[in-house]
Protein backbone atom coordinates (compact mmCIF):
# COMPACT_ATOMS: atom_id res chain seq x y z
CA UNK A 1 0.00 0.00 0.00
CA UNK A 2 1.36 3.20 -0.87
CA UNK A 3 0.04 7.38 -0.42
CA UNK A 4 0.62 8.89 -3.67
CA UNK A 5 0.28 12.42 -5.20
CA UNK A 6 -0.71 12.47 -8.71
CA UNK A 7 -1.04 15.87 -11.04
CA UNK A 8 -2.67 13.86 -13.82
CA UNK A 9 -5.14 11.89 -11.22
CA UNK A 10 -6.52 13.99 -8.44
CA UNK A 11 -8.96 12.11 -7.26
CA UNK A 12 -8.83 7.92 -8.14
CA UNK A 13 -11.32 5.51 -7.18
CA UNK A 14 -10.32 3.06 -9.66
CA UNK A 15 -8.66 -0.66 -10.84
CA UNK A 16 -6.01 -1.02 -13.71
CA UNK A 17 -3.43 -3.66 -13.76
CA UNK A 18 -2.60 -5.27 -11.18
CA UNK A 19 -3.02 -2.05 -8.63
CA UNK A 20 -6.53 -0.24 -6.62
CA UNK A 21 -6.69 2.67 -6.07
CA UNK A 22 -9.10 4.25 -3.60
CA UNK A 23 -9.51 7.85 -1.11
CA UNK A 24 -8.96 7.40 2.40
CA UNK A 25 -9.43 10.73 4.58
CA UNK A 26 -8.53 12.74 1.63
CA UNK A 27 -5.42 11.09 0.55
CA UNK A 28 -4.71 9.00 -2.29
CA UNK A 29 -3.66 5.26 -1.70
CA UNK A 30 -2.81 2.98 -3.43
CA UNK A 31 -2.03 -1.14 -3.28
CA UNK A 32 -1.84 -4.00 -5.35
CA UNK A 33 -4.69 -6.59 -5.97
CA UNK A 34 -4.70 -9.56 -3.93
CA UNK A 35 -3.78 -12.36 -5.99
CA UNK A 36 -4.92 -15.60 -3.71
CA UNK A 37 -8.18 -15.16 -1.88
CA UNK A 38 -8.03 -17.51 0.86
CA UNK A 39 -11.08 -19.98 1.32
CA UNK A 40 -12.67 -19.59 4.71
CA UNK A 41 -14.51 -23.12 3.98
CA UNK A 42 -11.98 -25.37 3.90
CA UNK A 43 -12.32 -28.77 5.75
CA UNK A 44 -9.91 -28.09 8.38
CA UNK A 45 -11.40 -23.99 8.99
CA UNK A 46 -14.67 -25.99 9.52
CA UNK A 47 -13.32 -29.21 11.49
CA UNK A 48 -11.70 -26.24 13.57
CA UNK A 49 -14.99 -24.31 14.12
CA UNK A 50 -16.97 -27.29 14.63
CA UNK A 51 -14.55 -28.40 17.57
CA UNK A 52 -14.41 -24.59 18.88
CA UNK A 53 -18.18 -24.84 19.10
CA UNK A 54 -18.16 -27.85 21.18
CA UNK A 55 -16.10 -26.54 23.59
CA UNK A 56 -18.78 -23.59 24.02
CA UNK A 57 -21.15 -25.80 24.21
CA UNK A 58 -19.34 -27.87 26.87
CA UNK A 59 -18.00 -24.69 28.82
CA UNK A 60 -21.91 -24.04 29.50
CA UNK A 61 -22.84 -27.44 30.52
CA UNK A 62 -19.67 -27.09 33.08
CA UNK A 63 -20.29 -23.74 34.09
CA UNK A 64 -21.09 -24.50 37.62
CA UNK A 65 -17.83 -26.04 38.05
CA UNK A 66 -15.82 -23.73 36.16
CA UNK A 67 -16.65 -20.56 38.43
CA UNK A 68 -14.77 -22.12 40.83
CA UNK A 69 -11.94 -24.21 38.97
CA UNK A 70 -10.32 -21.86 36.89
CA UNK A 71 -8.90 -19.16 39.97
CA UNK A 72 -5.28 -18.69 38.27
CA UNK A 73 -6.52 -17.88 34.41
CA UNK A 74 -5.06 -15.24 33.09
CA UNK A 75 -6.66 -11.72 33.90
CA UNK A 76 -7.80 -11.16 30.27
CA UNK A 77 -9.98 -14.71 30.39
CA UNK A 78 -13.21 -15.52 31.62
CA UNK A 79 -13.55 -19.04 33.30
CA UNK A 80 -15.22 -19.95 30.27
CA UNK A 81 -12.29 -18.87 28.13
CA UNK A 82 -10.34 -20.63 29.96
CA UNK A 83 -12.03 -23.80 29.47
CA UNK A 84 -12.39 -23.37 25.96
CA UNK A 85 -8.66 -23.00 25.31
CA UNK A 86 -7.56 -25.67 27.68
CA UNK A 87 -10.16 -28.36 26.06
CA UNK A 88 -10.03 -27.95 22.09
CA UNK A 89 -7.61 -31.18 22.03
CA UNK A 90 -9.86 -32.80 24.15
CA UNK A 91 -12.80 -32.98 21.20
CA UNK A 92 -12.40 -34.77 18.58
CA UNK A 93 -13.77 -34.09 14.78
CA UNK A 94 -13.80 -36.32 11.95
CA UNK A 95 -14.10 -34.67 8.38
CA UNK A 96 -17.29 -35.55 8.21
CA UNK A 97 -17.54 -33.00 11.07
CA UNK A 98 -19.03 -35.67 13.72
CA UNK A 99 -17.52 -34.64 16.83
CA UNK A 100 -16.48 -36.64 20.04
CA UNK A 101 -15.58 -35.12 22.97
CA UNK A 102 -12.88 -37.27 25.35
CA UNK A 103 -14.65 -37.01 28.57
CA UNK A 104 -11.76 -38.30 30.70
CA UNK A 105 -9.54 -35.64 29.09
CA UNK A 106 -11.63 -32.55 30.19
CA UNK A 107 -10.26 -30.37 32.43
CA UNK A 108 -12.89 -28.34 34.71
CA UNK A 109 -10.47 -27.26 37.08
CA UNK A 110 -6.83 -26.60 36.69
CA UNK A 111 -3.80 -25.90 38.66
CA UNK A 112 -0.90 -26.89 40.82
CA UNK A 113 -2.88 -28.79 43.82
CA UNK A 114 -2.65 -32.27 44.47
CA UNK A 115 -6.10 -34.38 44.01
CA UNK A 116 -6.73 -37.05 46.50
CA UNK A 117 -7.98 -40.51 45.76
CA UNK A 118 -11.83 -40.37 45.33
CA UNK A 119 -14.82 -43.34 44.58
CA UNK A 120 -18.32 -42.32 42.86
CA UNK A 121 -20.94 -45.28 42.61
CA UNK A 122 -23.83 -44.91 41.06
CA UNK A 123 -26.87 -47.07 41.54
CA UNK A 124 -29.16 -46.83 38.71
CA UNK A 125 -32.51 -48.99 39.88
CA UNK A 126 -32.65 -46.22 42.86
CA UNK A 127 -31.55 -43.40 40.96
CA UNK A 128 -28.58 -42.52 43.73
CA UNK A 129 -25.08 -41.97 44.01
CA UNK A 130 -22.51 -41.90 46.66
CA UNK A 131 -18.86 -40.23 46.42
CA UNK A 132 -16.08 -41.29 49.10
CA UNK A 133 -12.83 -39.44 49.48
CA UNK A 134 -9.50 -41.14 51.10
CA UNK A 135 -8.62 -37.88 53.90
CA UNK A 136 -4.88 -37.14 53.57
CA UNK A 137 -3.75 -35.31 56.79
CA UNK A 138 -0.59 -32.74 57.10
CA UNK A 139 0.59 -29.87 55.21
CA UNK A 140 2.64 -30.18 52.12
CA UNK A 141 2.84 -27.24 49.08
CA UNK A 142 1.02 -29.19 46.67
CA UNK A 143 -1.66 -30.12 49.23
CA UNK A 144 -2.48 -28.41 52.44
CA UNK A 145 -4.54 -29.71 54.77
CA UNK A 146 -7.61 -26.97 54.34
CA UNK A 147 -8.52 -27.56 50.85
CA UNK A 148 -11.61 -27.97 49.80
CA UNK A 149 -12.29 -31.21 48.39
CA UNK A 150 -15.29 -30.79 45.48
CA UNK A 151 -16.71 -33.50 43.26
CA UNK A 152 -18.61 -32.67 39.45
CA UNK A 153 -21.20 -34.78 38.23
CA UNK A 154 -21.56 -33.89 34.69
CA UNK A 155 -24.71 -35.13 32.59
CA UNK A 156 -24.25 -35.89 28.68
CA UNK A 157 -26.91 -35.55 27.40
CA UNK A 158 -28.44 -32.89 29.80
CA UNK A 159 -25.01 -30.90 29.25
CA UNK A 160 -25.66 -29.85 33.18
CA UNK A 161 -23.42 -30.43 36.13
CA UNK A 162 -23.76 -30.13 39.55
CA UNK A 163 -21.33 -29.45 41.95
CA UNK A 164 -20.75 -31.17 45.71
CA UNK A 165 -18.15 -29.78 48.43
CA UNK A 166 -16.98 -32.91 50.21
CA UNK A 167 -15.39 -31.26 53.46
CA UNK A 168 -11.89 -30.59 53.43
CA UNK A 169 -9.05 -32.47 52.56
CA UNK A 170 -7.78 -34.00 56.08
CA UNK A 171 -11.46 -33.99 56.60
CA UNK A 172 -13.27 -35.13 53.83
CA UNK A 173 -16.77 -36.41 54.43
CA UNK A 174 -17.88 -37.51 50.77
CA UNK A 175 -21.48 -37.63 49.72
CA UNK A 176 -23.34 -40.05 51.47
CA UNK A 177 -25.79 -41.95 49.38
CA UNK A 178 -27.93 -38.99 47.53
CA UNK A 179 -30.71 -39.00 44.82
CA UNK A 180 -29.80 -37.98 41.14
CA UNK A 181 -31.12 -34.85 39.97
CA UNK A 182 -34.47 -35.17 37.92
CA UNK A 183 -34.26 -36.50 34.25
CA UNK A 184 -30.50 -37.40 34.67
CA UNK A 185 -29.74 -41.00 32.86
CA UNK A 186 -27.09 -43.18 34.93
CA UNK A 187 -25.50 -44.21 31.62
CA UNK A 188 -24.94 -40.64 31.01
CA UNK A 189 -22.93 -39.66 33.50
CA UNK A 190 -19.12 -38.49 34.08
CA UNK A 191 -17.37 -37.50 37.77
CA UNK A 192 -14.45 -35.54 38.12
CA UNK A 193 -12.75 -33.94 41.40
CA UNK A 194 -11.22 -31.13 42.00
CA UNK A 195 -9.33 -29.86 45.12
CA UNK A 196 -9.54 -25.98 45.86
CA UNK A 197 -7.48 -23.86 48.75
CA UNK A 198 -9.00 -22.37 51.37
CA UNK A 199 -8.00 -19.13 49.65
CA UNK A 200 -10.00 -20.12 46.84
CA UNK A 201 -6.72 -18.56 44.81
CA UNK A 202 -5.22 -21.88 43.78
CA UNK A 203 -6.94 -25.24 42.25
CA UNK A 204 -5.93 -28.30 41.12
CA UNK A 205 -6.79 -29.89 37.79
CA UNK A 206 -9.51 -31.85 37.78
CA UNK A 207 -9.21 -35.65 38.08
CA UNK A 208 -11.73 -38.05 36.43
CA UNK A 209 -12.80 -40.93 38.46
CA UNK A 210 -14.55 -44.17 36.42
CA UNK A 211 -18.10 -44.02 37.82
CA UNK A 212 -19.16 -47.85 39.70
CA UNK A 213 -22.20 -48.78 38.22
CA UNK A 214 -24.46 -50.95 40.36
Amino acid sequence: MAIFESTAFTRLRKSFGNLTTYRLRGLNILRGKVKDVRNPRTLEQRMQRARMKEAVRLSRGFSSALRLGFPARPVSETPFNAFVRMNMEAIAVTEELVVTPDFESILCASGSRKVPSATVSVMAESRTFSCTVVPETGDRPDAAADDGVYLVLYESAQNTCEVYPLGTRSMAEGVAEQDLPDNWEAANLHAYVFVLSASKRIASDSKYVTISHS
